[in-house]
């Protein structure tokens, strides 16, 4: 469908080849079409839309980390400072 204009952003992993079903025996090969489907189908916009957001959920882990890091080390500090 890209290849005449329609853009489709379907996420779509089969049964089959989710990590569950694999460890039951399914193995890839047993369902051709679903298989043909994911492997044509499948948009790469969540991989590239994770990659752009993990800086900036980096940096906001980060800041409240140090947020709360800060917040416990302040009043000990306070508390050593009046003896």
């Amino acid at each position: 469908m890209s290849e005449i204009g329609i853009n489709l952003q379907v996420h779509y992993i089969p049964v089959h080849m989710q990590p569950y079903y694999r460890g039951l025996g399914f193995k890839a090969g047993r369902f051709p079409k679903a298989e043909k489907f994911y492997k044509e189908e499948v948009s790469d916009n969540v991989a590239n839309l994770s990659s752009v957001l993990e800086p900036a959920l980096l940096l906001i882990m980060g800041g409240l980390v140090g947020f709360v890091a800060i917040s416990i080390i302040t009043p000990i500090y306070q508390i050593t400072q009046a003896f």
